[in-house]
């Protein structure tokens, strides 16, 4: 990473990046218990989770912050369609998708909120110029 706040931001998407690893397992898991075979290429992983991925090749912080932000909304919309249609169901899927939508909406806030304190950064900046 490079830029502004990269010490604090770093950790924190590395905090991030366990906890999706920790989803994926928990999603697996439910997969297999349910009888299914979870998605075993990773070509196949982002069509059928219907969110783009975008490489990171720019290690500005504010590009890497945005692609993840990207993410974090298209996990959120996947998970809420997974609770809603699980809702009433399958509880176990349910209390799943939920405890996953969760981590999802708090890793989508510490994104924004560093996104914030960086253009904050950058306008105190600016008038220090002036």
């Amino acid at each position: 990473l490079e830029g502004p706040m990269r010490s604090e931001v770093e950790p924190e998407l590395l905090l991030h990046a366990t906890e999706e690893l920790a989803h994926a397992e928990l999603v697996v898991n439910r997969i297999l218990q349910l009888g299914g075979t979870p998605l075993l290429n990773p070509a196949q992983w982002t069509e059928y989770a219907r969110c783009a991925y975008e490489a990171p090749t720019d290690p500005y912080i504010e590009v890497i912050l945005k692609q993840n932000l990207e993410g974090e909304r298209c996990a959120i919309a996947r998970y809420e369609e997974i609770a809603e249609f699980t809702n009433g169901k399958d509880h176990a899927t349910y209390q799943m998708a939920v405890s996953i939508l969760n981590d999802e909406l708090e890793h989508e806030h510490d994104i924004e909120d560093f996104l914030a304190d960086i253009e904050r950064l950058k306008e105190d900046i600016r008038k220090f110029r002036m």
